[in-house]
């Protein structure tokens, strides 16, 4: 399959060379080509993604606008007559062709200086807002622009830039492969910035979007920070909320992405549940030390800890109460999640039950803890049109939760799914799932969070 990529590539890469170029017909033929291509792997997410890689660090953004619309008359300006050799942020249309960037948002970042002067020098109107605000707005040495001190939940998923967490529980806007490196403060209202970034058409119904998370005057001028990164030339608008009691963010480049500061951000991870397999009659602690605060355990934990007698069976048994328990139960809140496109899948509605079905599988439940996972997700699954879900990888596990458990067990299968409900596809890097085992003394954990809902 790889090689179909290649040769693809290739093919067009000559075509843009040739003297004559590219008639509408011929160019239709390639972007059918390229379609029938995204079909066939459609079911394959690693290459569904080099796909995407590979059409953004070969070709011009112009020509792959064109290449996903399908439109030839996308495809115009100086730099289409042959390939870019410099690759750069790219993000496939989630609209129609009209969403393209309009000449006044090029315009808007061609006047831009350094980063770094906009920071110290913003405008008047800008300054104001931040400071009645309480935005802390600063780059950071990694590339990104930075939004403290307030924690964000994007609604939407961007593509081609990312909302990351801060650890004061803020919001960084990062490029993909890319560092924030021009930028300047800009005065214009919320539907200005959207037609210029998104044509007039998909900027209406982006305006509805930003009605309905709260941000209902869009045709008063307010400052935005526009920026672009070091390989990337496309505009990317920042606006702030002028509300300091209902802080926000809303990033504007070719998809809307809305961070709400709202009651902190808070996010409850939901239903973590342990159980515990010993090889014989044990007597085991369970210590949990948690990047936020607990909402409920149970049983209650004595000195931080819950101390039991285990059994192979996977009963626990208080010695101090002479109850007995199937697992250990807690949930808490933090302000530390969020996803990742790139290790998440997309999952639609009508799949929901089947994704669960095999994410259990793979991280080794049984019978009883995988019905127990399915039964208690399934339906936040299915109250949306397509989830974008992302597994925690042990390593992020631990940030958020560290769990010490004496004595050591042999194996230890934690399972944390973060998700959230998009009304269209999304794309996704789709990861191979783990193959995971159980040997000896087996921990199991699953649990997870609803980034929809915020406390």
């Amino acid at each position: 399959m790889a090689d179909r990529i290649d040769v693809f590539g290739q093919q067009l890469q000559a075509d843009l060379r040739s003297g004559g170029g590219l008639s509408q017909q011929e160019f239709g033929q390639r972007a059918e080509q390229f379609r029938a291509l995204q079909q066939t792997l459609r079911a394959d997410g690693p290459q569904m993604a080099r796909l995407h890689q590979y059409v953004a660090q070969t070709f011009s953004p112009e020509v792959t606008a064109a290449l996903y619309s399908g439109n030839w008359s996308d495809y115009r300006g100086p730099r289409e007559s042959a390939p870019s050799s410099t690759p750069g942020l790219f993000s496939p249309p989630s609209g129609p062709a009209e969403a393209r960037i309009q000449p006044a948002a090029r315009a808007d970042i061609a006047k831009a200086g350094k980063i770094a002067d906009a920071l110290a020098n913003p405008s008047p109107e800008a300054r104001q807002l931040l400071e009645s605000g309480g935005y802390d707005l600063k780059l950071d040495g990694r590339g990104r622009l930075v939004a403290d001190p307030a924690a964000v939940t994007p609604r939407v998923p961007t593509r081609g830039v990312s909302l990351e967490r801060t650890e004061r529980g803020g919001m960084a806007l990062a490029l993909d492969n890319d560092s924030i490196t021009r930028g300047r403060w800009v005065n214009l209202s919320f539907n200005e910035v959207l037609t210029r970034r998104l044509g007039p058409e998909r900027a209406a119904q982006e305006a509805s979007r930003l009605r309905e998370a709260g941000y209902q005057d869009l045709d008063t001028p307010r400052p935005f920070m526009v920026v672009s990164g070091a390989r990337d030339e496309d505009p990317i608008y920042l606006g702030f909320s002028r509300d300091a009691s209902n802080r926000g963010v809303v990033s504007i480049c070719n998809d809307v992405g809305i961070g709400d500061f709202a009651n902190g951000g808070s996010i409850t991870l939901r239903k973590p549940v342990v159980y515990l397999y010993p090889e014989k009659k044990t007597n085991v602690t369970v210590a949990l030390d948690v990047k936020g605060d607990f909402v409920s355990v149970y049983p209650a934990l004595t000195d931080g800890k819950w101390s039991m007698v285990a059994t192979p069976d996977g009963t626990l048994f208080d010695a101090k109460t002479e109850r007995r328990y199937p697992y250990l139960f807690w949930e808490a809140d933090t302000v530390g999640f969020q996803l990742s496109l790139r290790n998440a899948h997309c999952v639609p509605r009508a799949e929901a039950a089947a994704f669960l079905e095999r994410v259990a599988h793979a991280y080794a439940l049984n019978p009883k803890e995988a019905t127990d996972f399915i039964t208690y997700w399934l339906p936040a699954l299915e109250r949306n049109a397509y989830s974008v879900v992302e597994l925690l990888s042990p390593s992020a596990i631990e940030n958020y939760a560290k769990m010490t458990i004496e004595p050591a067990p042999d194996t230890v299968n934690r399972l944390y799914m973060l998700f959230q409900g998009a009304a269209e596809p999304v794309a996704v890097g789709a990861p191979e799932l783990p193959s995971l085992r159980r040997r000896g003394f087996t921990v199991v954990e699953w649990g997870g969070a609803n980034l929809d809902e915020r406390l």
